[in-house]
């Protein structure tokens, strides 16, 4: 559903990125800057520990979701980790954990809008339960199908 694995950014493991490689820093860098959007159906909703991207706070936690394309996938090598970050929640009352639950028990088509990042802290969860370290982080819009090819904003 995303950008490939460039090999020069696989090998830097899940090392802080001032230890990259200029080729890895390279191949990142063009894909962080697009704004994309993604189709399909959300299958877990997770509030997450400390990380990087937030400074490794506390405070500021982030709800991470797994986005598959079809109803009945499972979260596995082939979901996309969408982030709701702390700063997003503030305007957004329902994009919580549990403001999640109604889409996944309907099995609500979604699409998710915000900025693509390499997330090399969860390098080890791809192909098992994610397809990739390329994410949608953060989340920017959220939209539910309401109806058919009519959406709505969640």
């Amino acid at each position: 559903m995303l950008a490939s694995h460039p090999a020069s950014v696989l090998a830097q493991g899940n090392h802080d990125r001032a230890s990259w490689t200029q080729a890895a820093r390279n191949a990142v860098a063009p894909k962080e800057k697009k704004y994309t959007t993604i189709t399909g159906y959300m299958v877990q909703a997770r509030d997450e520990g400390p990380e990087g991207c937030n400074c490794g706070g506390l405070a500021g936690k982030d709800t991470h979701t797994w986005i598959v394309a079809h109803v009945g996938d499972l979260r596995a090598a082939k979901s996309v980790v969408a982030e709701v970050s702390p700063r997003m929640k503030g305007g957004h009352p329902n994009w919580k954990r549990s403001g999640f639950t109604p889409l996944i028990n309907n099995h609500t088509k979604l699409r998710i809008t915000g900025w693509l990042m390499w997330d090399q802290e969860h390098n080890s969860q791809v192909g098992h339960s994610r397809g990739s370290s390329w994410e949608i982080h953060p989340i920017h819009k959220i939209e539910y199908e309401s109806s058919p090819g009519v959406w709505s904003n969640f």
